[in-house]
This record gives C-alpha cells, structure tokens and sequence, in this order.
C-alpha cells in the first residue's frame, strides 16, 4: 500500500502540465500505483477543463489561426515509441520506454560500496533524471538539497527522520530539508529522482566527501 503522495499543489501543476520532465516522470510513476491520487489527478484535470470552458473568448486578429495551424504542419513529426505490451517486470509502464531491458540492465555507475546512480538521458542540463540504487542497510550520506528534489521507490524502501517508504511512495524535498536515506535490510532500495541542483553533504563524513561524491545535475 502506498502512504507518501505528492500534495494537491504538485497534482494540480502535474494535471496542468506545468511541472518538469522529471518532476512529471515521478509523479506519473506514483499513479500508477495509487488509485486515489489518480482519482485527484481526474478530478483536478476536469475543473481545469472547466475553468477552461468559463473563460471568455477574446477577438484574435484575422488568419491567426491559419498561421498556427501552418507553423505546426511545418515541425517534423517526433519518432513514435511503442510500448512494449507486456510489462517489464519491475518496471512502471511510464519508464518502460527509458528502460526497455529492465532495471537489472542498468548501466549503474558506483558512487560508494552501497551507493550507485545511473543518469538517464532525458530531461534537461538543469533538471537531472536518474535512477539510485542503495544496497541493504546501505545510506546516502547526510544531505540538503540546493533546489528541489522528487523522488519515487521502485524498489524495496528506505528510512530517513520523515518516515518510512516503500514502493510506489513519492517524496518531495526543498532546499531547507536534510535527510540521510537508509535502505532496509531485506533488499536494494531503487528509486527514480528528478533534482534541479547539486546535493550539499551536511555530516561530518559528508562533508569530507564532498569534493569527491558527486550526485547532481551535470
């Protein structure tokens, strides 16, 4: 059962398509596992059609809309992906075209003995999109985080001082927020995160480490 859910303010900028490609990625993640935030995600999407709906329509010059209409014939067509039928195991169908063998084939780079991350080629230079994997009983050292950070479990769970998380749980952290993620003891701990900025290591190891972990947007 899922616990941690994004809040009504990022459901209602994900329905509105106003969130990054990451940020958006997670949250599609997490609905697909939580009926009831798929349900708010609805709900939110129909009182923006509404909303859309009252609106009063304003004159445009003449031939506007011909010329949109033309400007957009004018875009090469984006390459259609297929989605593979049956599903990947382990992965949610929103990630099954960035990881088409599965997440056991992924090109992990290791970052400490228990830490490893594998950036995924999407999103932007300043909105990094990556996978990490912590192995059982295994932490990130402690951290804040510069701007701000979305996370997904995929996979096993960890601890950090606001609780406890498991698959299909979504985190949302700012940059006054610290934590040191734990994994639990009975399995690797995979996530997908989404973060705008670098992590800042806070404890005394961390600290130490900084010039030489490096886990943030290249």
């Amino acid at each position: 059962m899922v616990h941690h859910h994004p809040d009504s303010e990022v459901l209602t900028d994900y329905a509105a398509g106003s969130l990054a490609f990451g940020q958006s990625l997670c949250v599609a993640v997490h609905l697909e596992g939580c009926p009831e935030c798929r349900r708010r995600s609805s709900q939110l999407s129909q009182v923006g059609a509404e909303l859309m709906n009252q609106l009063v329509p304003v004159a445009v010059e003449d031939g506007l809309l011909d010329r949109i209409l033309g400007e957009i014939d004018g875009v090469s067509a984006l390459p259609v992906v297929d989605i593979p039928a049956s599903p990947i195991e382990g992965v949610p169908r929103a990630l099954r075209k960035l990881l088409p063998d599965g997440l056991d084939a992924v090109p992990w780079k290791r970052v400490t003995s228990r830490l490893q991350t594998a950036v995924l080629g999407v999103g932007d230079a300043a909105n990094q999109v990556a996978l990490v994997r912590i192995k059982p009983g295994g932490s990130i050292p402690e951290h804040r985080h510069g701007g701000t950070e979305t996370t997904v479990v995929l996979r096993g769970g960890f601890s950090d001082r606001g609780g406890n998380y498991l698959a299909g749980d979504f985190v949302s952290l700012g940059e006054d927020d610290s934590h040191q993620p734990i994994a639990h003891q009975n399995s690797d701990c995979i996530c997908l995160t989404a973060q705008n900025a670098p992590l800042q290591f806070t404890g005394f190891w961390g600290k130490i480490a900084n010039p030489f972990i490096s886990i943030h947007p290249q």
